[in-house]
């Protein structure tokens, strides 16, 4: 007997609100990060800074009118490790929510 079933190729993603340290909202779309990037990223850990490739990656992956500016203040003002924590927290949640299904 065949079954057949339909697998949907979509890359996942997060709307958040961030705080920028002047006190403005901003409403930003962070995509989880693909095979490729991760693949770059363990390529050329090596070659380029942590902090070049923590850059490239959010410019690649965030989207929204003020991506640039939240990059600039979170590099500036923030904290990534807990930007990063916060982000992968979401998205566990998200596909735990999808095996729940």
């Amino acid at each position: 007997m065949n079954k057949s079933f339909v697998f949907k190729v979509e890359r996942g993603s997060l709307e958040f609100e961030a705080i920028l340290s002047t006190g403005e909202n901003v409403k930003l779309t962070i995509l989880e990060s693909n095979t490729n990037q991760i693949q770059e990223i363990e390529r050329n850990k090596e070659s380029l800074s942590s902090l070049e490739m923590t850059k490239k990656h959010l410019s690649e992956n965030l989207k929204g009118e003020r991506a640039q500016e939240f990059i600039d203040d979170l590099m500036e003002n923030g904290s990534l490790a807990d930007f990063y924590t916060a982000i992968n927290e979401q998205f566990r949640a998200i596909k735990g929510a999808k095996r729940k299904n």
